[in-house]
């Protein structure tokens, strides 16, 4: 378990760093994978990919700078990338009281693995 939080920290201080030289979409190409459906993901992928976001969350809260919810998911998403299990970032928009928000999270195979219920009130971009 500590090497899975060592690795996880050293990805959120990459993303971290990454994502302040690159454009938004450079990294998502780079990081994305087509999610397969829930039939064609394993159970046991499923579950490891919920496991690192929950390592991930916990660990974000622990940087003396804020980890966006954008260099959350491209930590994860790397880590599940060295383990080959398909996800995907997704973005979502929302009309608030000070304007438009964004938000980002990661889903594998349909469940969302990184997020605290906060994506249920965006609209994600590939939904109109």
């Amino acid at each position: 378990m500590i090497l899975v939080q060592l690795e996880a920290a050293v990805a959120l201080i990459w993303a971290r760093l990454t994502l302040r030289q690159r454009a938004v979409s450079e990294v998502r190409a780079h990081l994305g994978q087509k999610a397969k459906s829930p039939g064609e993901t394993s159970e046991g992928d499923r579950e490891t990919a919920a496991d690192l976001g929950r390592v991930v969350l916990a660990l974000a809260d622990r940087f003396p700078w804020n980890s966006t919810c954008l260099v959350q998911s491209s930590a994860l998403m790397s880590m599940l990338r060295r383990r080959k299990i398909p996800a995907e970032i997704r973005f979502g928009v929302a009309k608030g009281s000070g304007g438009i928000r964004a938000h980002a999270w990661v889903e594998c195979a349909g469940q969302v693995v990184l997020d605290t219920a906060a994506h249920e009130a965006y609209i994600p971009f590939d939904q109109g």
